[in-house]
């Protein structure tokens, strides 16, 4: 079911989510209705990409409630083999308009562990897609969450482990309570870690894909006994960095006979 945007059938529905989900057993309800509650999911993925108010904050937490749980094993088995994956656009499409917009950061952080939960689910892959609702005027390039995450990840490293820093090292309180915090701010830092980490790691994969297309063009100019030109100039340009990026031998280079010129 949906409701049309900042109903007040829809404020109800999200109230009734948290309730459910705050009164019965997430190890209950993923177990026993995962089919339901990915259905769920797709419906609250919708009104997060959509909504522009304080209930696109509500969204948020209940879809980082469902699948960053210990127990959302089932469910995301379940969303794994939907036939219609839109939810995963919608929820691409909300994660940025968290990142790119000024929200109080404890929500930039639930949208990152929303990011690494359906990372965990579709894989890395996932951050590069479809930006644009169906009505949406404007376009948005398929990197954006891509870029976000990574950015947005790299400040919440650097801000993690400065108060953990603190916390550890600087102060004398050695209370329950902040061991908890602390506890709570070193999952979050392996979060983001986490996530620097994927995001590195796909960067390089498209790099790699293109390298490899350059290499084989790179390899025909050869073949036909090309050896001059702003196309080949570039080609050159382009596995020279990806060389030094990589610590691979820069006599690599050498290794297609080109002698370039830019005449």
């Amino acid at each position: 079911m949906q409701f049309s945007a900042g109903s007040h059938s829809q404020a109800l529905a999200m109230k009734l989510v948290q309730l459910m989900l705050s009164t019965v057993s997430l190890d209950i309800i993923n177990n026993e209705y995962s089919s339901e509650l990915s259905m769920m999911v797709a419906v609250i993925a919708r009104e997060f990409a959509v909504l522009h108010d304080a209930l696109k904050f509500e969204a948020l937490h209940l879809l980082s409630a469902i699948l960053s749980s210990k127990y959302s094993a089932p469910v995301h088995d379940t969303l794994r083999i939907m036939s219609n994956d839109i939810w995963s656009t919608y929820v691409r499409v909300g994660i940025v308009a968290i990142l790119q917009n000024r929200v109080a950061p404890a929500e930039k952080l639930q949208a990152l562990i929303l990011a690494e939960s359906v990372i965990s689910i579709l894989g890395e892959r996932w951050l590069l897609g479809q930006m644009n609702l169906p009505d949406a005027k404007d376009s948005v390039p398929a990197d954006r969450c891509l870029l976000l995450v990574l950015e947005s990840s790299r400040v919440e490293v650097a801000v993690l482990l400065n108060e953990l820093a603190y916390l550890k090292y600087e102060t004398s309180n050695n209370s329950s309570s902040n061991a908890e915090i602390i506890s709570l701010k070193q999952r979050n830092l392996a979060i983001a870690f986490s996530l620097v980490e994927k995001t590195i790691k796909l960067i390089s994969n498209v790099v790699e894909d293109e390298v490899g297309v350059v290499l084989e063009y790179l390899q025909d100019a050869k073949d036909h006994g090309q050896k001059k030109g702003d196309d080949l100039l570039a080609s050159v340009r382009l596995i020279g960095r990806y060389a030094f990026m990589v610590s691979l031998p820069r006599t690599s280079m050498f290794l297609y006979g080109f002698t370039l010129n830019q005449d």
